[in-house]
């Protein structure tokens, strides 16, 4: 049996509310491949996005919610644009 190694999937999906959501698990799999199909069973949502890349102590905070806002063009969160009238 491969030696299994830590994954991180970072989804988005649509709520039952209508918003769009975010979330973050850990997976355990031999290989990228693996990782894809067992985020594929663990998914939130019949639709979604998911970005999977191995765990790292190189990580960062932000990271992938940034990159998967980039791949998707989304513009990030600016607390600058916040209006709490609104």
């Amino acid at each position: 049996m491969a030696q299994r190694t830590g994954w991180i999937a970072h989804y988005l999906y649509q709520g039952a509310d209508g918003e769009i959501r975010s979330m973050t698990t850990r997976l355990l799999a031999a290989s990228r491949r693996e990782a894809v199909d067992r985020a594929a069973e663990a998914a939130p949502a019949k639709d979604f996005v998911v970005q999977i890349h191995a765990e790292s102590d190189e990580q960062f905070l932000g990271t992938v919610r940034g990159a998967i806002a980039q791949t998707l063009d989304v513009k990030p969160f600016d607390p600058a644009d916040y209006d709490e009238d609104a």
